[in-house]
């Protein structure tokens, strides 16, 4: 696969490309709602994934990338939930006492 190649696929598509980083081989997309509403996403590869990727295996990322973005723009605040990543469990901390007066009558 090329980069010239895979920026018209996304092109192609409804997403828009804000930046490409070809040394890293990073592609910001947005995805702009009929809401106004703009999302963003990375689609970030290795030298050799990008390289062996066949243009079916680039469009699977870019639909993939499309439906996350879709659905980050329905929630209130645009957070995309990834395949295979657990969430995060919050621990409830301890409250801290944070007496400063002195214990003692000071004379």
């Amino acid at each position: 696969m090329e980069i010239k190649q895979f920026e018209r696929m996304i092109r192609q598509s409804s997403l828009n490309i804000v930046h490409t980083l070809p040394n890293l081989l990073r592609f910001l997309v947005s995805y702009r709602t009929q809401s106004g509403r703009i999302q963003t996403d990375m689609l970030a590869f290795g030298r050799d994934e990008f390289n062996m990727m066949t243009e079916e295996d680039a469009l699977v990322h870019i639909r993939e990338c499309e439906e996350r973005l879709q659905r980050a723009s329905k929630t209130q605040q645009g957070i995309v939930v990834y395949k295979n990543v657990e969430p995060r469990i919050i621990q409830e901390q301890k409250r801290i006492s944070t007496k400063t007066a002195i214990n003692y009558p000071a004379h």
